[in-house]
């Protein structure tokens, strides 16, 4: 599984893009009360992106029937599982592409996806599947620059046979992808073919989509329920804080993770937090300097696919008021419900009526890690699942280095006292490392307290 890249001597937390989760026809289209999700983001903003495009599917040896029906065939999911990695291929398209490398964005991978139609190819055993695209986007406000409401760019025309274009007769290096993630499993999530020597023709092999956006409005002036999170808010005194911080690739020294961790500990205890349990791996500390409540937080660096880091995070999910987690998504499995549930063999259950505030710094939580957990708390009364959460994610990959100091940031903020808006919150998170930005934003803060009490 790919985990780093490194740009300009950076070194970022990536992880993929999760494959699947595509509306098919006959899907219900995101209701009101979803798609009316707000956030705020100091450099980023988020719109319904929509778009028609085609296909490329090569028919089955044994097909001799129409192209129109193959889409009531038993091929009809290859059809759907190829639409599917076509739109996964999106992902490098808005990050690595040269058009979106200086304004990147993802799709929050919730779309709804209609076939529109199938029509022969003239000479080639092959049809053309005509779909259109509609999910929530999160880009860099420079797309929107002048009023703008379009997006361009490319996708593979025929997903099946793309990475192959990526090589030169007799050659074993695919000149069309990253140097080092150079397998076929990969090249959705870093292809180029924009690189020098890529032999894929744009013109020839990909087609160029051109999407509609209708952006949606951000919030101005709403508040962490600093009342709430501070009040008896199910821990009585105690304000509880979990922060999880992800290994790279092991606990040897010299991982970017465990640099992290150490980062973040040295950055809590250089300004007040004091160390009351010393752990190679886990710090528990309080802030003796706050009065208004009791603070008993937990920093621990995890391998985020152990057992441990599920139930470590079911606890936190369950009963901490803030919980933090920096290090890879983990292709959006590391904390997935299904996942964790698995390992901790119950359901997860996190309270609907306790206010919580989560934090996840990896690349593209704002696809894996956010609708999910509003789900998970709504109520009759709070149909959306916001009234008691608040969820901060990236549009996509974070430094290793950044991450700590924004960590920090979050918490120095949330539990020395200020009280300062989510607008000015999310402000500093960019303000730390502009020029690092993982379009990092506030979700669920729509119904949020418009004053600091």
């Amino acid at each position: 599984m790919h985990k780093t890249l490194r740009t300009r001597g950076v070194v970022l937390a990536l992880c993929m893009l999760v494959l699947g989760a595509c509306r098919t026809p006959g899907s219900v289209e995101p209701s009101a009360q979803d798609s009316d999700l707000r956030f705020y983001g100091t450099d980023n903003r988020r719109a319904i992106l929509s778009f028609e495009t085609t296909l490329i599917f090569l028919y089955p040896e044994d097909w001799n029937g129409s192209a129109e029906a193959l889409l009531t065939s038993d091929h009809r999911e290859k059809i759907d599982e190829q639409i599917q990695l076509q739109i996964a291929h999106s992902f490098a398209a808005f990050t690595t592409h040269p058009e979106f490398v200086e304004a990147p964005g993802v799709t929050e991978n919730n779309p709804q996806v209609t076939i529109v139609s199938a029509t022969k190819i003239p000479g080639q055993r092959a049809a053309r599947i005509k779909w259109t695209f509609r999910d929530t986007a999160v880009f860099h406000k420079k797309v929107f620059a002048n009023g703008n409401r379009e997006v361009k760019f490319w996708l593979p025309a025929e997903v099946t046979g793309i990475y192959r274009k990526g090589f030169r007769p007799g050659g074993r290096k695919n000149f069309c992808t990253d140097s080092h993630y150079n397998s076929e499993g990969d090249f959705w999530y870093f292809w180029n073919p924009f690189q020098e020597n890529c032999p894929i023709v744009p013109e020839r092999d990909l087609v160029r989509v051109t999407g509609t956006l209708q952006p949606l409005n951000s919030t101005t002036n709403t508040f962490p329920d600093y009342n709430r999170l501070y009040g008896s808010n199910g821990n009585r005194r105690t304000l509880k804080v979990v922060a999880l911080i992800g290994i790279d690739e092991s606990f040897r020294s010299g991982d970017l993770g465990r640099q992290s961790y150490r980062d973040m500990v040295n950055l809590l205890t250089g300004n007040g937090f004091r160390i009351v349990r010393d752990t190679p791996r886990m710090k528990k500390m309080t802030f003796p300097a706050q009065r208004e409540f009791d603070l008993d937080m937990v920093v621990q660096l995890i391998d985020p696919s152990s057992d441990e880091f599920a139930e470590l995070t079911v606890d936190a999910l369950e009963t901490a008021d803030i919980f933090l987690y920096s290090g890879h998504s983990g292709l959006g499995g590391h904390l997935a419900p299904e996942r964790l549930e698995d390992a901790v063999g119950r359901r997860l259950r996190m309270p609907r009526d306790k206010y919580q505030i989560l934090l996840f710094q990896g690349c593209s939580t704002f696809a894996y890690y956010n609708r999910m957990f509003f789900d998970m708390k709504r109520t009759t009364e709070d149909q959306r699942g916001s009234a008691n959460l608040d969820i901060l994610t990236t549009g996509i990959g974070l430094s290793f280095d950044v991450g700590p100091r924004q960590d920090f940031a979050l918490l120095q903020t949330l539990i020395t006292g200020e009280r300062p808006s989510w607008q000015v919150i999310v402000d500093r998170l960019l303000a730390i490392d502009p020029n690092a930005s993982a379009l990092t934003h506030i979700n669920g803060d729509e119904d949020n307290p418009r004053a600091a009490r």
